[in-house]
């Protein structure tokens, strides 16, 4: 037998039979008794050899699909839906099936190219109404225009920790021409939000490919350039793996970072593409024309810590009069390592840190440092601590509290420092984003007699239409 998809089937109801399909039909091959039959031929003929076949779990439910054509089949009632006319998708790049759903991943869609992914149940009929069959936006989980043609793809479903249905995600990667990046797009298939998006660079001309470690909950790329690790661990905040050198590296998990957003359908950006490793909250949006759109909220440029920052941050830790410390940040002519953000602080930066002490917070926030201050990467925002939390009815255990540099002079009792630091967000982070960083704090701030009269007529808790 010649002339065939290289996608072939076993018949789930006699093993002795293989499924094939082909560019007029779907035939099934007895490879005991060597005798073929015609499964379904198509009303709609390819006009070249198909590229993807793949089934329901079921198999009376099927998508073929070549780079022009492609078409749902439903075998029980022998009827199909031309799926480049209905929803004007071409050049297919992957196809799955999971759970009474197809996800088709598209580089064009009625001319336009970029990245569609559509999501099709499995009982699309058409011998539905027109109206039922008719593109609607929720069809597609990613519908940008990016004009960039896309490559290796690889798409695949992840359970969740919990195995739940409402905690099912779709992970979902390729590169892209012209900007030689490798994207990976992490989507919830109950919301159909992007959760994470992380952005690393990787020549066109060269081959990747990605799977899903289901045990470590790592997502594993391999290319010529050796093995990339991205950890989707939930719970597990870090962890280290060792190389083939015997070198240790200390990987954060993509999750870890959802302390970051406001909202929790925010989703995060993660660009990785040079030495910076920038990670921006981001929302998403349908614009008039359909399309999916993401807007920045705010962005932070995680540093690398080199050998001399670090020798001087063991310092300030080991120190145990704020005296000390004082004199040692003072001794410093260059003060942007203590404005830079670091993971290895668990994405914090010093003067957060340091905003128990009323003399050093004035001494960074000072005028004369205002070369540090960048509106568009904010100096305070949310972290994370670790700390021991004490659960009703439980024994006390390490774990992270979210908190800000506010609540830590708060909790200290240094009123010069949270006024400093008011000062500081009415001047250089005066827009809405900056009121959640009052969220549990405000009241406490007017307890304890703190002048907010220039907070609340700024930016930070209106916003002018």
């Amino acid at each position: 037998m010649t002339s065939v998809c290289k996608k072939l089937h076993f018949h789930k109801a006699d093993s002795s039979r293989l499924i094939f399909v082909n560019t007029d039909q779907i035939i099934t091959f007895n490879f005991v008794t060597e005798t073929k039959d015609i499964l379904y031929d198509f009303a709609n003929d390819f006009t070249e050899q198909p590229e993807f076949f793949v089934f329901n779990d079921s198999q009376d439910v099927c998508i073929i699909a070549s780079t022009i054509d492609s078409l749902l089949i439903n075998l029980k009632v022998y009827d199909e839906v031309d799926l480049d006319l209905v929803y004007g998708i071409k050049d297919i790049k992957k196809l799955i099936f999971d759970d009474q759903h197809f996800f088709i991943l598209a580089n064009n869609k009625r001319g336009m190219i970029g990245n569609f992914l559509l999501k099709l149940e499995q009982n699309e009929s058409s011998r539905f109404p027109a109206k039922e069959r008719e593109e609607r936006p929720e069809h597609f989980l990613l519908n940008s225009c990016t004009k960039l043609f896309i490559g290796d793809c690889d798409m695949c479903i992840r359970n969740g920790e919990n195995k739940r249905l409402a905690n099912k995600q779709l992970l979902l990667s390729y590169k892209s021409i012209y900007i030689n990046a490798y994207s990976v797009f992490v989507l919830d298939l109950q919301t159909g939000i992007l959760i994470f998006r992380h952005e690393s660079s990787c020549l066109w001309e060269s081959d990747i490919t990605s799977f899903f470690v289901k045990r470590s909950k790592d997502y594993i790329s391999l290319s010529a350039e050796g093995m990339s690790v991205m950890s989707l661990h939930g719970t597990q905040q870090k962890k280290h793996v060792m190389d083939d050198r015997h070198k240790r590296h200390l990987v954060h998990s993509l999750p870890s970072c959802n302390y970051l957003k406001l909202e929790r359908q925010n989703s995060l950006r993660f660009e990785c593409c040079n030495e910076r490793r920038i990670v921006s909250v981001q929302s998403q949006y349908r614009c008039g024309a359909g399309y999916t759109k993401f807007e920045d909220i705010y962005k932070l440029d995680f540093a690398q810590l080199e050998l001399r920052e670090l020798l001087i941050l063991q310092s300030i830790f080991h120190s145990d009069e704020t005296r000390v410390i004082f004199d040692l940040i003072k001794s410093q002519g260059n003060y942007s390592l203590f404005f830079r953000s670091y993971l290895e602080l668990d994405g914090q930066n010093m003067v957060s840190i340091l905003a128990f002490d009323n003399k050093t917070v004035q001494q960074l926030l000072q005028p004369k440092n205002e070369a540090f201050f960048r509106a568009d990467y904010p100096l305070f925002y949310s972290n994370k601590q670790l700390a021991e939390v004490c659960a009703p009815g439980k024994r006390p255990r390490k774990g992270y509290v979210i908190t800000n540099a506010i609540d830590t002079a708060l909790e200290s009792n240094k009123i010069r420092a949270v006024g400093l630091i008011l000062d500081h967000i009415v001047s250089y982070q005066n827009n809405y984003v900056s009121s959640y960083l009052f969220s549990n704090n405000l009241t406490k701030l007017m307890e304890r007699g703190i002048q907010v009269h220039r907070l609340l007529d700024s930016d930070v808790f209106s916003y002018k239409f």
